[in-house]
């Protein structure tokens, strides 16, 4: 039986985050193994029995139940998440549970969808892009498709930062350490 501290992991996060718990050799972890499907939540109260840190997103709802269900080990609250409404903070503090988060994370995948949406509407892309479909339009320029530039909204190295960060937070949190983000609480 290893006498490293327990992780749960709620989530199939990004690889990156993943490797970091792996390669730290500091903790032992089990993963809900979904990256679109929520844990149900009475796996999720079965699961964090007994566990030292629970890495989770907003989908979760972290709340004296969930709490009372994973029991006195739980020393760290790691959220991949820049908002943290899902978590009793609360009951986090009275119980003096650690809380990392990943603020700012996404400032510039919002700033880049804001500046797609406004491009858009003022543009009247998805008009032009109906438009380029028809058969009139489409034989008129002798092409099947037209393929109209956009600007992505949260891109696959944006999650493994924040999954990246939520891991770093985890670790240190349990090393008793300054998390790199850490909610006041």
């Amino acid at each position: 039986m290893s006498s490293l501290p327990r992780v749960y992991v709620t989530r199939q996060i990004p690889p990156e985050g993943l490797k970091i718990l792996q390669e730290s050799g500091q903790v032992q972890y089990e993963l809900w193994d979904s990256d679109d499907v929520p844990v149900p939540r009475k796996e999720l109260l079965q699961k964090v029995k007994g566990v030292d840190a629970l890495l989770c997103v907003l989908t979760e709802k972290i709340d004296a139940e969930l709490l009372d269900a994973a029991g006195s080990n739980l020393k760290v609250v790691s959220t991949m998440s820049v908002g943290f409404d899902h978590l009793s903070l609360e009951e986090l503090k009275k119980r003096g549970i650690r809380v990392g988060y990943t603020p700012e994370v996404l400032t510039d995948a919002v700033a880049e969808l804001t500046v797609a949406l406004l491009l858009a509407t003022s543009r009247r892309l998805i008009e032009a892009a109906h438009e380029a479909k028809t058969p009139e339009l489409a034989s008129m320029i002798n092409a099947e498709y037209v393929i109209l530039p956009h600007i992505a909204s949260a891109s696959y190295s944006t999650r493994n930062e924040m999954s990246s960060l939520a891991a770093n937070n985890l670790l240190l949190g349990l090393r008793g350490q300054p998390m790199i983000k850490e909610l006041a609480l």
